[in-house]
């Protein structure tokens, strides 16, 4: 009962971290002092949910390593492979829920950046991460139901035809 005690303070740490590379440190302060109170937080301890919030707490750790651009990547390139593998091991379905909602994310600013030089128009950043920070509740939960759904039949998904389908509706948006 007592690791609890110990999970939180990763927890914090994490979210600490994180918050710290995106956002700067005026926000990552408050981040720190709200995260253990939170209702996420708080339901992983009383429903037992210890191995999702330790594995929660890696990811966080591990992302504010992609983002920190203060370290060479060769030295933050192990440690965000080796906390992947840990938090693999330690709770798959968390890590694949991030895994595919941080992909997704890099699929969509990835394609608004080409648009935008292709098309020769500008796109509002601040829109787009307002749109993925709004996107990023629902898509841990539909991407897995996407992979469960090509897992339990045998379809597979056209990225081909998904790819130009995205490039069209992004056309059609910026003109």
């Amino acid at each position: 009962i007592y690791h609890n005690i110990a999970l939180m303070l990763l927890y914090t740490f994490s979210l600490y971290f994180m918050t710290t590379r995106v956002f700067g440190e005026e926000v990552a302060i408050y981040t720190s002092l709200i995260a253990p109170i939170t209702p996420h937080a708080l339901s992983f301890l009383y429903g037992g949910f210890q191995a999702n919030l330790f594995t929660l707490s890696l990811i966080q750790i591990a992302i504010g390593l992609i983002l920190d651009s203060r370290m060479r990547i060769y030295v933050r390139l192990p440690a965000i492979a080796s906390l992947s593998a840990i938090a693999l091991m330690t709770h798959i379905y968390t890590w694949a829920q991030y895994l595919l909602s941080m992909s997704i994310a890099m699929i969509v600013t990835t394609t608004i950046t080409i648009c935008s030089k292709l098309f020769g128009k500008k796109i509002k950043i601040k829109s787009v991460q307002t749109l993925l920070g709004l996107a990023s509740f629902l898509a841990p939960g539909v991407a897995m139901e996407i992979v469960l759904e090509i897992f339990s039949s045998s379809r597979r998904i056209d990225v081909a035809w998904l790819t130009m389908q995205v490039l069209s509706i992004l056309r059609n948006g910026l003109d």
